[in-house]
């Protein structure tokens, strides 16, 4: 009789920590499978940030081509200029100063330091009438 009860005793036990052991052995799982998932989503908001990056950088870099085109579009042609002996005549000029190239352009004294070279076609177009 006292062995019945131990062998019972014992098989309730061995019941109980089988029991055990799968509970166990599902929560390993499920700590694996959240693990899984959560480097999975990290991988894929790594690579959106990357890719946000990216798209951010080419815009900004689209912004910085078009300031830089338009202001090279509004200084073509303009050149900074420093006359060593600049002439008394000029200061005194009522009208714009051309200085002749020689090779079809023309440049137009704007300020003390500043020149502007036109083409001579548009030199003509302005003085021509």
């Amino acid at each position: 009789e006292l062995r019945t009860v131990i062998k019972k005793a014992l098989e309730k036990k061995i019941i109980s920590l089988i029991k055990e052991n799968k509970d166990l052995e599902n929560e390993w799982y499920e700590a694996i499978q959240l693990k899984m998932d959560f480097e999975s989503k990290k991988a894929i908001l790594e690579h959106n940030k990357d890719a946000w990056l990216a798209n951010k950088k080419s815009e900004i870099d689209e912004i910085n081509n078009r300031k830089r085109s338009k202001i090279m579009n509004s200084k073509k042609g303009l050149y900074s200029f420093y006359w060593k002996h600049q002439r008394n005549s000029w200061t005194a000029a009522k009208y714009p100063i051309y200085f002749d190239l020689g090779d079809g352009y023309l440049l137009k004294k704007l300020t003390d330091s500043l020149v502007k070279k036109i083409n001579f076609e548009e030199f003509l177009s302005i003085y021509q009438n």
